[in-house]
């Protein structure tokens, strides 16, 4: 009877779809860990290195070693958002079909709206707390030098107003490289300004998460392979977020390429008019397409379930 017992649950249709391992209920945790003692590291051996060999005073050792962490820490941060929700909502549904459970998930009494919702929240909605456990290293971005010397001298022109709109919302990596070398030279310099400009930063990386995240979500649903789901996560997904989603960056980077190949003339604040009004623009349109996405693989679950079990059939 027991042994009975043990292969029924060793089945696939008796194990509960999307069941996870320690690793993948706290992988937020695991990389918030794993950033925070990269940060450590950096803080106490860079720290060590130069008090050693400058013989300078301990805070400014300290400002220097927090920047150059939080660069470092902001960049790590930058690939485990990207990469990990991605390939996490692309394999949400492929991964069943893969194990053979997508057939017993659909044949369940729960309606297929609810079960594509709640295993949004269960996939995707746990990465919104490496957002939370990052709020210290958004902090140290908002004390940066960079973000002090561009909001320093601000006189609500365009040049400036772009400038801030840029340090705002320049893609993850670019950032953590600016800190990071600012940091070498400069003390941080905490201003409202630069909470305002890392705040900024925080809304704009979750719009981002959110084209991320529902893009890969409706590859999920719509493909029929663990493969196929992946490659359209990063191909379609995250190559339309650095090609047509950030028209506001692209289309700045062709008005200076025009001026500067001297194609037609203009005035050389064109290009910061421009980014200044598209920026914003750009930011809202990743929010929006994101919660469509979203709201499109749930709606259309039902649809899509019942044609593919038609087409197996």
């Amino acid at each position: 009877m027991i042994h009975k017992i043990r292969d029924l649950l060793n089945t696939p249709f008796a194990r509960p779809p999307g069941r996870r391992g320690l690793w993948a209920r706290f992988a937020p945790e695991w990389c918030a860990l794993t950033i925070y003692l990269v940060v450590g590291c950096i803080v106490v051996l860079y720290g060590l290195r130069r008090y050693s060999l400058d013989h300078d005073e301990f805070w400014p050792v300290m400002s220097t070693a927090l920047q150059v962490s939080a660069g470092v820490a902001y960049g790590m941060f930058a690939i485990c958002i990207t990469v990990f929700p991605l390939v996490s909502a692309a394999l949400t549904f492929a991964s069943e079909r893969s194990r053979g459970t997508f057939e017993a998930m659909i044949l369940t009494p729960l309606d297929g709206r609810r079960i594509a919702a709640m295993r949004w929240l269960h996939v995707v909605a746990p990465w919104l707390r490496l957002f939370v456990w990052m709020l210290p290293v958004y902090g140290m971005i908002a004390g940066s030098a960079i973000a002090e010397e561009v909001t320093r001298h601000c006189r609500f022109r365009w040049d400036d107003v772009a400038g801030c709109f840029a340090l705002a919302l320049v893609p993850k990596g670019f950032m953590a490289f600016l800190v990071a070398i600012v940091g070498v030279h400069e003390d941080m310099k905490w201003s409202l300004g630069g909470c305002a400009l890392a705040a900024g930063r925080f809304f704009g990386d979750l719009c981002v998460f959110a084209v991320l995240t529902g893009g890969a979500y409706l590859c999920s649903v719509r493909f029929s392979t663990t493969v196929r789901a992946l490659l359209g996560a990063f191909l379609l997904v995250l190559g339309g977020l650095v090609t047509v989603l950030t028209f506001d960056g692209l289309g700045a980077l062709g008005l200076v390429l025009f001026q500067e190949l001297r194609a037609f003339s203009y005035s050389q604040h064109i290009p910061a008019i421009y980014y200044v009004l598209a920026a914003p623009l750009a930011t809202l349109a990743r929010l929006a397409l994101g919660a469509l996405m979203t709201l499109l693989a749930v709606l259309l679950f039902n649809a899509w379930a019942v044609r593919e079990t038609k087409a197996q059939g």
